[in-house]
C-alpha cells in the first residue's frame, strides 16, 4: 500500500474535490446535446463519463483511503497536461502537428500507469490491504478504456474515413 503523509480530512477533501470535478465533466456532454452535436455524442464519450463518476464513487464509498489516490496524482497531472494541449490547439494551431504523438504516447502512459500496478496487485502479489475487488474494477475499467480510446485513435487519426461530396 502506497503510504501518504497526509491527514484523512486532506485526503477526503482532495477526493469531494475530484468528484466535484468529474460532476463539472458533465458539462461537456450537456453542451454537446445543446449545441445538437451529434457526431460527438459517442458510446466512448457517455461510457467514460458515467463509468468515471460511478467508480469514483464506488471508490470513495468502499475503500476512500488506499492506492487509489496513485490514480488521483496521475489524474491531475494528466488534466494540467491537457489544459495545455487545449491552449497551444487554440492558440498555437501549427504546432498541433508536432505534439499529436506526444498527446497519444501521454495517454497510452496514463492507462499503463493504472493498469500495471493493478496487475501487479491481481497477478503478482496476492495481498493487498486495499479491497481487491476495487483494484479489479479498476484495472479491468482502465482495459477496457484503453481499447475503446485505441479504436477511437485508431479510426480517428490513424485511419480516417475518406469524406465524400
Amino acid at each position: 500500500m502506497i503510504k501518504f503523509f497526509l491527514s484523512k480530512s486532506t485526503i477526503i477533501s482532495m477526493i469531494i474535490g475530484i468528484k466535484l470535478n468529474k460532476l463539472v465533466d458533465f458539462v461537456d456532454t450537456i453542451l454537446i446535446v445543446l449545441r445538437k452535436k451529434w457526431n460527438q455524442f459517442t458510446f466512448l464519450h457517455v461510457y467514460h463519463h458515467l463509468s468515471v463518476f460511478l467508480i469514483m464513487w464506488v471508490n470513495t464509498s468502499v475503500g476512500y483511503d488506499g492506492d487509489i489516490y496513485y490514480i488521483i496524482v496521475v489524474n491531475i497531472y494528466l488534466y494540467i497536461y491537457i489544459y495545455i494541449y487545449i491552449y497551444i490547439y487554440i492558440y498555437l494551431f501549427i504546432l498541433i502537428y508536432f505534439i499529436f504523438f506526444f498527446q497519444f504516447l501521454c495517454t497510452f502512459c496514463h492507462f499503463l500507469s493504472i493498469i500495471l500496478p493493478g496487475f501487479y496487485v491481481l497477478f503478482v502479489r496476492h495481498y493487498c490491504p486495499y479491497p481487491r475487488k476495487l483494484v479489479g474494477l479498476s484495472f479491468y475499467y482502465c482495459i477496457s478504456l484503453l481499447i475503446l480510446f485505441g479504436n477511437f485513435a485508431l479510426h480517428t487519426y490513424i485511419k480516417p474515413k475518406k469524406k465524400t461530396s
